[in-house]
């Protein structure tokens, strides 16, 4: 579990920036207008995930589209030795900003004040989504 931790905080100032990455999609499934967006930023999510060593691909759907990622098949398994699985969920979309002047900053131009970034989706639910993928980028 050291190893795990330690590279959570060699790494903490990329993963900072890529959250930040993330943030910056006007992923708001609820306007047609930011469609265009949703598929970007399923794309970026699946290029992101391939990255740290998962098999990812986008799903289209009548509606906006999905991503599912895995950890590859281990040769453990292969040999009969399955490990245990697990799940999570998370949604890469956020809801609409609007009003916008309540903003004190852009909403999907992330603003880091101390310990805190600002961003539409920072907390729900892309900082929540993106806390799992860096957990399972640690651990592989």
């Amino acid at each position: 579990m050291q190893a795990v931790l330690d590279y959570l905080k060699r790494n903490q100032a990329r993963f900072v920036a890529e959250l930040c990455d993330y943030l910056r999609f006007p992923s708001v499934s609820a306007q047609p207008q930011h469609k265009k967006d949703m598929r970007a930023c399923a794309a970026w999510l699946v290029h992101h995930a391939r990255q740290i060593g998962l098999e990812a691909r986008v799903y289209p759907t009548a509606g906006h589209p999905i991503v599912v990622a895995k950890t590859p098949v281990s040769a453990a398994l292969r040999r009969g030795k399955p490990r245990p699985h697990f799940m999570i969920y998370g949604h890469y979309d956020v809801q609409p900003p609007e009003p916008l002047d309540l903003w004190k900053s852009p909403p999907f131009a992330p603003r880091i004040q101390g310990r805190s970034i600002y961003a539409r989706g920072s907390m729900d639910n892309k900082g929540q989504n993106f806390v799992h993928f860096k957990a399972v980028e640690a651990y592989l």
